[in-house]
């Protein structure tokens, strides 16, 4: 997920929340945007993003509700899910599962 959504450049983020258990960093690749996520806590969070200019994006979220979630030949696969996202006026509402990560691709 990370490897195929990523930019040259970091981009100054904003927020009027602290770090934990929500963390993020946002990078672009000319025209293409990417904000990555982490939600290292037992709940779900509501997030609202910006990125002017926007409309649609892809967010791509890997999720389990066990924290201690592996791949194995004993357990079932976690796997990512992939939803198109719609913005508006750029701004972009969506919520992150508890124990995830995500990628929110726009442009």
């Amino acid at each position: 997920m990370f490897s195929r959504n990523r930019g040259d450049t970091i981009k100054e983020v904003t927020s009027d929340s602290d770090f934990g258990p929500l963390y993020w960093v946002a990078s672009s690749a000319g025209d293409s945007y990417y904000v990555k996520l982490a939600n290292y806590g037992s709940e779900t969070q509501d997030l609202t993003v910006s990125i002017p200019g926007t409309s649609t994006g892809k967010l791509t979220v890997l999720a389990d509700s066990d924290p201690d979630a592996y791949n194995s030949d004993t357990q079932t696969l976690v796997t990512p899910s992939e939803s198109t996202v719609q913005a508006s006026n750029g701004t972009f509402t969506f919520s992150l599962p508890a124990w995830a990560v995500a990628v929110l691709a726009a442009n």
